[in-house]
């Protein structure tokens, strides 16, 4: 999860609850809003997408019996990968999982430690024990360790590895462990 900072849509309006007007009509702009929020990550996993496999995503599920007032609500619309928005589907922990447009969110390294030796995404060890089991309702919710994932880490890693220019950052899925190879020299 790389943090963002949420702007207002510049392609559409939002009525004074902050929902979409015309959100029906409107998904092809909000699509492209998302995506440049995110510079073509998901906002979940950071997973590098293309603009058609991309999905919205409803932080909050939309589905009847959770939050359908929040559907069209631009602080609840997220772009997501194919596998965040399936394997989070109509699913909300108890415990508030991470946004990375909320203020608190600050950076995926205050909340997360990446283990590069398991591809893996761990609460960060500095954290509180209550910040640590936010971290990990989140990691289970998005289910951010299952193998899948990890072995895209690992490609991903090993694309880093052979690139010589580094310079632009958001060509890569995983922007963190781009940041852990520079900052440690280890890969």
């Amino acid at each position: 999860m790389e943090a963002f900072v949420r702007s207002k849509p510049t392609s559409f309006e939002l009525d004074e609850r902050g929902r979409v007007k015309n959100y029906s009509s409107r998904k092809d702009e909000i699509r492209d809003e998302l995506m440049a929020l995110t510079k073509g990550h998901c906002s979940y996993c950071d997973k590098r997408i293309s603009r058609k496999d991309s999905m919205i995503e409803h932080f909050r599920p939309k589905a009847e019996n959770r939050f359908p007032e929040l559907e069209m609500v631009w602080s609840n619309l997220f772009i997501s990968c194919m596998s965040c928005n399936q394997t989070k589907g109509y699913k909300f922990p108890d415990l508030e999982p991470l946004k990375p447009d909320a203020e608190e969110y600050k950076s995926f390294e205050h909340w997360f430690f990446f283990d590069s030796t398991k591809n893996t995404i761990e609460p960060n060890l500095f954290l509180t024990e209550n910040e640590k089991e936010r971290v990990r309702k989140t990691i289970g919710w998005l289910e951010l360790n299952h193998d899948e994932r990890r072995e895209a880490r690992e490609e991903e890693r090993y694309k880093m590895r052979n690139e010589t220019n580094l310079e632009h950052k958001d060509k890569f899925s995983y922007r963190y462990m781009l940041r852990q190879r520079l900052s440690s020299r280890k890969f």
